[in-house]
C-alpha cells in the first residue's frame, strides 16, 4: 500500500517570536492561553520571566527570545502564552510556558514544505536543534531537552 501525502504530514504549531517562528509538533503544546500577569521571582536571569498559575499549578514562564539573546519584547494585547508538555517525565517540571508575540498557527509539515537551513544563524546552538524554513516562515526547532534542563537548574538551583 502506498502512503498518501496526508500520511506523511505532521501537524505542527508555528509560534511567533520577535524575529522568527518556533516550530513544534502539535503534541508538544498543552494549551495556548491569553497573556496574564505572572509572578516574578528573585535572582532570575532575564529569559526566565517568572511563573504563571495554570490549572492550579505554578508553571515557569520563559522568553525564548531572551534565551537566544534577542531583546525581550514588551507584552501587548496580542501576547499569548503557550504551555508546553515537558519531555523527560519529571514530575517536578511537567510544563513550561513560553511567551508568544501573537496567536500560534497550526500547520501541516511534510518533507516538501520543510527545508533545513544549516548555518542559518549563529545563535546559541544548544537552544536550537535546527533552523528551518516552512513554506515562507523562517523558523527553528527548539532543543526542548536543553530548555527543560535549563529551567530545572534555575528553579532547583542545581539540585
Amino acid at each position: 500500500m502506498t502512503e498518501t501525502v496526508a500520511e506523511k504530514e505532521i501537524r505542527c504549531v508555528l509560534i511567533p517570536l520577535t524575529e522568527f517562528w518556533l516550530l513544534l509538533p502539535n503534541a508538544a503544546v498543552a494549551e495556548v492561553i491569553s497573556f496574564s500577569p505572572y509572578e516574578k521571582q528573585d535572582n532570575q536571569i532575564d529569559w526566565m520571566l517568572g511563573t504563571i498559575d495554570w490549572r492550579e499549578q505554578k508553571v515557569p514562564l520563559v522568553s525564548f527570545e531572551g534565551l537566544l539573546d534577542i531583546p525581550i519584547q514588551q507584552v501587548t494585547e496580542r501576547t499569548k502564552i503557550v504551555v508546553l508538555n515537558t519531555l523527560n517525565g519529571n514530575t517536578k517540571l511537567p510544563y513550561i510556558a513560553l511567551s508568544s508575540q501573537s496567536i500560534p498557527r497550526l500547520i501541516k509539515v511534510s518533507s516538501e514544505t520543510l527545508k533545513v537551513m544549516p548555518g542559518a544563524s549563529k545563535m546559541k546552538k544548544s537552544a536550537v536543534a535546527e533552523w528551518t524554513r516552512v513554506n515562507d516562515y523562517l523558523s527553528f526547532i527548539p532543543n526542548l531537552d536543553y530548555l527543560e534542563k535549563s529551567v530545572y537548574k534555575i528553579i532547583y538551583k542545581n539540585k
